[in-house]
């Protein structure tokens, strides 16, 4: 009552003084019970913490008062927020903003703030008041409906691809049927195959299986799986894989097997449900890798990673589908194509994976428009020791036979990335044409030799620090000197070496924020439309066109733009020539 008789003089009515001090009382209390509010020196230390501010930080009055605000830092924006801030209210000047703080038990939570310096007669800041409200509710809701945004846009990515689909051409499938024929000797001679019915028994083995386990195919069908069990598996892993086959989901894991001879050999497996036209399994299908090798080294660290691979089951329907009439062929190589291509993206990461990998201070977005069902250019990334590895590839070809150069380089990928730690670029690169070669027998000269390769990317960020090695490929980057081309090393990855070049070469940039790179294969450049539909894109074009686009501060935006250009180009009566992607990697503010 004090200040109110000195503001309003002593000659000012008793009772409207009392009147006025009850009004700011109560305001007051509203404010402290809808608000956070707490007051700080000039240092930041705390000197006064409402109800509210205890309540929803976690913290007693006791742990708050005279702790620095530090205390509540979440460690997920940036510095220049906070130095912003204090460079405001140091000034004497209010500062809005939005925080995301921690509480005491390490849950965050979001704040609208508000700090308002209390300045002295000479305008020096003498404290601070803070007044906060409680967003987290909000935020939450934003970010829900971000991943329903990216949720549709993956259904009309996919609506997009069926739509392709149902254009294919009778002599077009026929020509994926041949090429399902030419890769399957590769697959058996990389893969463990066998089909089971709904209880687990054997309807299906290949000659890998049986080179494998040591028995013989009349052994193994019939029998069930358990024929094959190591007694070091526990049962509860054999519960979990049940669990999920049985309701329709896809099961991958490592497993240690059991061969007619006693010895023990490991496998990465992935399983398949076959589902009928109600999502019921019906049968199940097995790939599986040999991967003894690579376990007993990897026991040494007690780590080992699973690995992704899904190759068989379009393969066996086709292989019926060869039996059968001309109009039995269509629809059993459609199914296999729809397998083909579950199988791909179950394999491939989505878009939100790529993002989870990248650190905040970068943003990656990808175009990725395959000619048809299932793809030759393909995406992969991993995170090893806080350091981000990605890999942009297109294969010979596109289609069924690209899917399985992708299908073989994802395999090769997990293992010398996850297992055998190969993360520089130059490197990676080296290593993955060693397996591709190995697997495809292609340092020999015999019938099971394929000469498919690779082109692509392999890039690994460190902080603000971007390495790339690059088969074949431009680099595109644009910075504040404009649109640079760094090209790619003319040595393919796989395939006959044309150029003679030994090694890949390495390049390491140390980005500036708002610097782009552009990684992509050649589907774009090549696309044929134009006024008369017989002209090929062109390289020049595609540079130009990126300095048109980089401008927009959105990748998203810019990745829809790529599209729309694609289509305009392509036009209506033009198919689609080849698979297309672009990866964009740009360097936050």
């Amino acid at each position: 009552m004090a200040i109110l008789e000195k503001l309003l003089g002593k000659s000012a009515d008793k009772a409207m003084i009392a009147f006025l001090q009850n009004e700011l009382e109560g305001q007051l209390k509203a404010l402290h019970e809808g608000a956070i509010v707490s007051e700080t020196d000039i240092r930041g230390n705390i000197t006064f913490a409402n109800d509210t501010f205890v309540q929803i930080s976690g913290y007693s009055l006791e742990e708050l008062i005279g702790k620095n605000h530090r205390i509540l830092k979440s460690g997920t924006q940036p510095d220049d927020i906070f130095e912003e801030l204090w460079e405001t209210i140091s000034s004497g000047k209010v500062w809005k903003g939005v925080i995301c703080n921690k509480k005491k038990n390490g849950d965050f939570y979001w704040v609208k703030s508000t700090i308002v310096p209390v300045v002295d007669e000479n305008g020096v800041p003498k404290k601070y008041v803070a007044v906060r409200f409680d967003i987290t509710d909000q935020i939450k809701l934003q970010q829900e409906l971000q991943i329903k945004l990216e949720e549709l846009r993956a259904q009309e990515e996919e609506t997009l691809q069926l739509n392709e689909e149902l254009n294919i051409t009778n002599e077009q499938l026929m020509e994926v049927q041949k090429e399902l024929e030419t890769q399957f000797l590769a697959l058996n001679n990389a893969a463990i195959v066998s089909i089971t019915d709904i209880r687990g028994t054997i309807t299906y083995v290949n000659d890998t299986f049986c080179r494998i386990s040591k028995y013989s195919r009349e052994e193994l069908i019939g029998k069930n799986h358990r024929i094959i069990r190591h007694p070091d598996m526990p049962a509860s892993a054999f519960e979990e894989l049940w669990k999920t086959i049985t309701a329709g989901k896809v099961w991958k894991g490592v497993v240690k097997n059991k061969a007619k001879d006693g010895s023990a050999y490991w496998v990465h497996a992935t399983i398949t449900p076959i589902l009928d036209n109600k999502g019921v399994p019906i049968k199940y299908i097995s790939v599986r890798f040999d991967i003894t090798a690579e376990k007993e080294l990897s026991e040494l660290l007690n780590s080992t990673e699973k690995k992704v691979e899904e190759l068989n089951s379009h393969l066996a329907l086709a292989q019926k589908a060869l039996e059968k009439k001309l109009e039995d062929t269509e629809l059993e190589i459609q199914t296999s194509l729809n397998y083909a291509q579950r199988i791909q993206r179950a394999i491939i990461p989505s878009i939100q994976e790529i993002d989870n990998i990248f650190p905040s201070n970068f943003e990656c977005e990808i175009l990725f428009q395959p000619k048809e069902a299932v793809s030759g250019d393909f995406y992969w990334g991993a995170k090893v020791h806080n350091r981000t590895i990605f890999f942009v590839g297109d294969a010979t070809g596109h289609g069924v036979s690209g899917s399985f150069m992708t299908l073989i380089a994802i395999n090769a990928l997990e293992q010398l990335v996850k297992e055998k730690m190969v993360i520089l670029p130059d490197i990676l690169l080296s290593e993955l044409d060693k397996k591709i070669r190995e697997t495809l027998h292609q340092n020999e000269d015999t019938d099971r030799t394929v000469l498919d390769a690779l082109e692509g990317y392999a890039v690994l960020i460190e902080n603000d620090k971007v390495s790339i090695a690059s088969s074949m490929r431009p680099i595109y980057l644009v910075n504040q000197e404009g649109l640079k081309e760094i090209p790619g090393s003319k040595k393919s990855i796989g395939g006959k070496n044309y150029y003679g070049q030994d090694n890949f070469e390495l390049h390491t940039f140390q980005l500036q924020p708002n610097d782009t790179f552009y990684l992509c294969s050649d589907g774009f450049e090549t696309q044929l439309g134009g006024h008369d539909g017989h002209q090929k894109f062109g390289k020049t074009a595609f540079k130009e066109m990126i300095n048109q686009i980089s401008p927009n501060p959105s990748l998203k935006k810019q990745a829809q733009m790529f599209f729309k250009r694609l289509q305009d180009w392509k036009g209506f009566f033009n198919e689609q020539n080849d698979d297309v992607i672009i990866a964009m990697i740009k360097a936050k503010n």
